[in-house]
């Protein structure tokens, strides 16, 4: 495993190509390239994954790379808790508490607030609101136990 200098992190964006992944200065990243939904983790940190939108993007992101192999993006995902929404109360704030204690116990507080506030300030409808809730977790359609951990 790759060390990483701690301090620096909070610059630094995870930048796709194929199935790899190599962290880069955000500042470094064309300004074309997308935020994905899915994140990575690599020593406890985690990270937002980047990819390119066009052929011109994937150009400049295999420059950036070089020679580099980078991390298997299969390794350091970061998955997205799992819980139970279908069958539960339809009201979105209920279904927002019940993400983001699912969030929370999987150590994702972060997350977990991030959700709550695209939810409030940029769903603009039931639906938008259920596809940011979608973004962040995986609804199993049955109940998870606390004990569960995924």
């Amino acid at each position: 495993m790759k060390n990483l200098n701690k301090q620096n992190f909070n610059n630094k964006v995870a930048v796709k190509s194929g199935y790899y992944f190599e962290l880069f200065d955000k500042d470094e990243i064309p300004a074309t390239l997308e935020k994905m939904k899915q994140k990575v983790k690599i020593d406890n940190i985690k990270y937002d994954l980047y990819q390119g939108t066009s052929l011109e993007d994937e150009r400049k992101i295999d420059t950036m790379f070089g020679e580099k192999m980078g991390y298997s993006i299969d390794d350091y995902i970061v998955e997205k808790p799992k819980c139970k929404l279908v069958g539960e109360n339809g009201n979105i704030y209920n279904l927002m508490g019940i993400a983001y204690k699912a969030l929370k116990r999987n150590g994702q507080e972060e997350e977990a607030k991030e959700m709550c506030n695209k939810i409030t300030t940029e769903a603009k409808s039931y639906e938008e609101a259920l596809c940011i809730l979608t973004d962040y977790v995986e609804d199993t359609g049955e109940e998870i136990s606390e004990d569960e951990e995924y």
